[in-house]
């Protein structure tokens, strides 16, 4: 019985019966977190008329990234990864990969936007309206899926030689040349990581000097301050600290599977198959957990949020939104 699992598994899998197991319940942890952090958020935002301002719509496009992520990416991704036989079809290899890399592009994006929003709010005390936030929302969309677009055109089922007498169908890249495929996996590194992590990097630094030297304006200053100028500045603190979470996430998850993508592009020859979606499938894993990641951290910074989350939870009395 065993040896016939075994073969099962050899015939089946890249990874052994026990690896696999691992990374089902690792996967399915995160996309349970997730999911339900995420719902939550979704619900918070839309039922409660406190939390409806253009700034939380940036929030409530993320975790509706992140839902997508943990319902349909996720799964899809493993399977891709674990699997030796892609059985889904020409349609639905294209789609997934295009899907998965439009929603990590529209989270990444929106986490930058969210940057932005704070800075210009923190700094210039500028305020985008609530249909300024749509447009750029939607800019977001449109450079997401432009830029994945070649991901939908270039992806095909191969016939592949795994053994002897069996020839298995696989769903991989098949760019025009090796040149092409370089140059759109840099264009995806600078779009969805480097530029993002400076940009993000380079705002907070400019929003924690500027709150320094507002505190450090003269001798006592706190105290000497109108409430509502208090209660202001703590809640530009309070917004920093979010953000830094959150760009702290967004930085480190996503970190092995970038420099994985570099070692892979300069020296593809060094991974065995095998090897290369195992460790594709953990870095992937740890990125995907900040899907899981982002709710609590709204949750343990933001009052308004944290009320809400215990009023829906029945944890709380709701006089509190």
């Amino acid at each position: 019985m065993l040896d016939i699992v075994k073969q099962y598994t050899n015939q089946t899998f890249w990874f052994s019966a026990s690896t696999v197991i691992a990374l089902v319940v690792s996967y399915c942890t995160i996309i349970i977190l997730g999911l339900f952090g995420n719902i939550l958020v979704i619900v918070v935002i839309s039922r409660k008329k406190s939390l409806r301002g253009s700034r939380n719509m940036y929030i409530l496009n993320l975790s509706i990234c992140d839902v997508v992520m943990c319902s349909i990416c996720m799964p899809f991704s493993l399977a891709k990864l674990s699997l030796k036989k892609w059985t889904l079809g020409l349609a639905m290899c294209r789609t997934m990969s295009a899907l998965a890399t439009i929603d990590v592009f529209v989270s990444t994006l929106t986490i930058v936007a969210i940057s932005v929003d704070r800075y210009m709010s923190i700094v210039h005390l500028s305020q985008l309206t609530s249909r300024q936030v749509v447009l750029a929302l939607l800019t977001i969309w449109v450079v997401a899926i432009s830029l994945s677009t070649p991901l939908f055109c270039f992806y095909k089922i191969d016939t592949l030689k795994m053994y002897e007498h069996t020839f298995v169908q696989q769903c991989i890249d098949a760019w025009p040349s090796e040149r092409f495929r370089e140059i759109y996996t840099t264009a995806v590194m600078l779009v969805q990581y480097l530029t993002p992590a400076s940009v993000i990097s380079y705002l907070h630094g400019r929003i924690c000097r500027f709150l320094q030297a507002r505190h450090e304006e003269r001798p006592g200053f706190e105290s000497q301050m109108a409430e509502k100028t208090r209660n202001d500045l703590r809640r530009h603190r309070t917004n920093m600290v979010l953000l830094t979470a959150v760009a702290l996430v967004f930085s480190l998850t996503w970190l092995p599977l970038t420099l994985l993508n570099i070692t892979a592009d300069l020296a593809h020859e060094i991974f065995q198959e095998s090897h290369y979606n195992l460790i594709h499938a953990i870095s992937l894993l740890v990125a995907m957990s900040s899907s899981a990641i982002n709710p609590i951290i709204y949750g343990w910074f933001n009052s308004n949020f944290r009320c809400a989350f215990l009023e829906i939870l029945g944890l709380s009395s709701g006089e509190k939104s």
